[in-house]
Formats: structure tokens, sequence, C-alpha cells
């Protein structure tokens, strides 16, 4: 196992690890591997870094001998692991945030198995919500993040684009600079090519500054609709979510009211997580959270300080549902 600490990510060690251990008692209740079987659990704090990742991966491969990898949960890291795991034709499992459609690569990653869903899925829907409601050309502004989510998104939404014709791009642009005269070049651009518009942008701030920028320009009326593809599924798991029109800064700008209006024009592609359980997908969650919490501070973790009130992991839900 791999995991970051980072305690204000869904995917750190202190709202995750135990999954594990509510998973091997799965295991032995659904009687899925032979009687007396001994599960052992070794992990590493790796931080989402590649080089980090691709030193532990090769450590608990070699030195441990584990017959499991189990991912970093982010994309970068996980691609690292995911070759080092190959090289050993070990098998690894994904999570997380790992929805780099390369992960999917049965060629490259033959010994991959993953309970999330990629961002190729993700853009064919972005499409085909399009095509349902016959808007066919488009603006597409994506944030400047190299290592984030909207860097991948873009790459397989050029894909998907270019091969159909119900799906047509008249303006894109990367905002790498928040310069007014940029900002003002790419808004103008945007008006004068569509009324419909995708937005990517990884961080919340940012989405909330750029829609700002739409406001001041008057681009908040009901001629205009904003697609947000978004991979977070905590809204589909009953969890209150700030939306991202709200000032998370402390003073407030005061402008939350400017940033909902154009809110109200947003229609958003997220990843949802269905659950068929006999039970609401928020009661399922509020029992696993609990148990999860309890459990790390037990066997094998004895975190008896990583119960802080934080939300658990999401992704980690999901796999452990997949069992």
């Amino acid at each position: 196992l791999m995991f970051p600490r980072n305690e204000s990510s869904l995917v750190a060690y202190s709202n995750s690890a135990a999954a594990a251990t509510i998973a091997a008692e799965k295991l032995n209740k659904d009687k899925i591997l032979p009687a007396g079987s001994n599960i052992s659990f070794v992990w590493r704090y790796e931080e989402c870094v590649e080089s980090t990742a691709a030193g532990y991966a090769y450590e608990l491969i070699e030195d441990d001998q584990v017959d499991l990898l189990v991912a970093p949960p982010c994309i970068d890291a996980a691609v690292v692991a995911g070759h080092v795991a190959t090289y050993y034709n070990i098998p690894v499992t994904l999570w997380g945030v790992t929805f780099a459609t390369t992960l999917s690569d049965d060629t490259m990653y033959p010994t991959i198995m993953s309970v999330v869903p990629n961002y190729r899925d993700m853009a064919t829907v972005t499409c085909e919500v399009m095509k349902h409601f016959n808007w066919q050309q488009f603006s597409f502004i994506y944030q400047a993040d190299p290592d984030g989510g909207c860097s991948y998104y873009q790459k397989d939404f050029e894909d998907v684009i270019n091969n159909r014709s119900d799906c047509i791009v008249s303006f894109k642009d990367i905002v790498d600079s928040w310069a007014p005269e940029d900002i003002n070049y790419t808004l103008t651009q945007m008006r004068s090519k569509s009324r419909i518009v995708v937005l990517c942008f990884d961080d919340q701030d940012q989405l909330r500054s750029f829609a700002l920028a739409l406001y001041d320009e008057g681009m908040y009326t009901d001629d205009y609709v904003f697609i947000i593809p978004d991979s977070d599924m905590s809204k589909s798991v009953g969890l209150d979510v700030a939306p991202f029109w709200i000032d998370q800064f402390t003073p407030s700008d005061g402008r939350n009211a400017d940033a909902a209006k154009v809110g109200k024009q947003v229609f958003q592609v997220s990843f949802e997580l269905h659950i068929d359980a006999g039970e609401k997908a928020d009661d399922k969650l509020l029992s696993f959270s609990k148990d999860l919490m309890t459990k790390m501070s037990q066997w094998p973790f004895y975190c008896l300080d990583c119960n802080k009130g934080q939300s658990v992991s999401l992704p980690f839900f999901k796999a452990v549902l997949k069992l």
C-alpha cells in the first residue's frame, strides 16, 4: 500500500488505510480466499511523488515480497508504480484520482486493475451531453497545470473530439496567465465563437476567479452554458461540499453573489458512485466512515491520532465495495 499523508486530501493515509482491513474482513466473510489464508499489509508514505513511488514500489516488491501492489492514489505516481509492477509482473490496483486513460492501456500495463473510470470516459460523456441538447460547437478553457487532472483531460477530450463530427471546438485556450489583457483576450474570443463553454480547472479558487471575470464581462446570462467536468464524487455519496463560487479565504472578497450568478449557468458532468446495497448512499458512507476511522486505531495501523473528524476516502470506499 502507498499513501500520501496530506490530511486535507480525501486519499490520505489517515482516512484511507483501514479500508484495507475492512476489505480483508469481507474477503474472509465471503470466503473469497481459501480457509486459513493469511493477509499481511505493508505500507509506505510515498507522498504522491514519482521518484518516491518508484523507489517504494521496487522496495515493496523486491524486499517485502508483496503479492499485490496498491498504487498511489494520484496519477503521476501511479503511472510510475504501474511500470515497476509491470516489469515484475505483479498485479496492481488503482484507486483515488488515477483517472489517466493511459493507465487503462492493457498492453502497457497488463497487470493493472482499476475501480475508477478514466478521463476518456468523461470526455465521451461531455460530448454526449452536448449531443443530447444539440450543442455542436463550444469553447474549451482549461487550467495550466502539467501535473493536474485537466492536463490529462484535455488530451483525452481532444482525442474524443477528433473522432466525432458532432462535437466541435470553435475555440480552445489554456489559462496560463492571469494578466488582465490575457484574460480579456480569452473572454473576447469565447464571446465571439460560442455560447457553450467547457471549463476545466483543478483548483476551485482559480475556477472562482475565472467565474468572476465572466461576471465582470456580463457573460452570465441565459445565453451561456458552462459545462464543468468534475471527478469529485463527494456529492454522489451525500457529502456537503461548498460550491466553487463560495470564497474559501478569510477575509472574504464579498463577491460570492457575483460568482454564484455564473454558477447558475453551470452544467456539471461528474463521476457518480452508485451503491446497490439496499441502503441509501449517505447511510452506507456514514457506516463505512465510522468503521474505517475506528479501525485506524487497531491492527495493523494503531494510529491513535488519525481520527480527527475528517472525511474518509470516497475512492477507497468504492474500491472496497467492488470486492
